[in-house]
């Protein structure tokens, strides 16, 4: 028995059991591959279903290529944590993909549920605003039909704006300012 501290409990060995031996895998390890980052698109009522590869994506956005929005944009903008910061501020809005012709300035906001975008420059006009949102998709209706906007480079803050369903290409990126 072991000496214990004047006043501490005292330390009695307890007895081991017998370790059972466990069996041997006589299989051969499968060699792992690497794995390519992707993000299950987390549904909305798009019902896309898609698997979205992040870094791909990001990386075309960065190359001022255009996304498809139904195929990329949308499961991408949906794959990602809704972040209100990450489409509010000061932005460059370009005709087409980033790297598109600049045409103006947005302010883009929120009032309670109310996504809104305020065009600052050429000429202040009107407020945009929307409260309707599938998964992370904001959506906007008028006589052209339904438009959209979410985010595509989640880090960067990057917009894109589909003015209709039908649209393959963004109309215009929104590019953050100061990021």
């Amino acid at each position: 028995m072991q000496r214990a501290a004047v006043g501490a409990t005292p330390v009695v060995p307890m007895p081991v059991a017998a370790a059972t031996p466990m069996p041997v895998a006589t299989a051969t390890p499968m060699p792992i591959a690497p794995v390519t980052p992707m993000v299950a698109s987390v549904g909305g009522s798009q019902g896309t279903g898609h698997w979205v590869d992040k870094a791909a994506i990001v990386a075309k956005v960065r190359a001022g290529q255009c996304i498809h929005g139904e195929q990329e944009a949308v499961p991408y903008a949906n794959a990602c944590e809704f972040n209100p910061a990450a489409m509010t501020g000061c932005y460059c809005i370009k005709c087409g993909s980033k790297s598109g012709i600049p045409v103006g300035l947005t302010y883009n906001f929120f009032l309670g549920p109310w996504f809104c975008f305020q065009p600052c420059l050429p000429l202040p006009l009107w407020c945009g605003c929307s409260d309707e949102r599938e998964g992370n998709v904001y959506i906007n209706r008028g006589r052209q039909g339904r438009g959209t906007v979410m985010v595509i480079d989640e880090e960067m803050g990057t917009l894109a704006c589909y003015h209709c369903e039908e649209e393959v290409n963004p109309c215009c990126t929104c590019v953050k300012i100061g990021k």
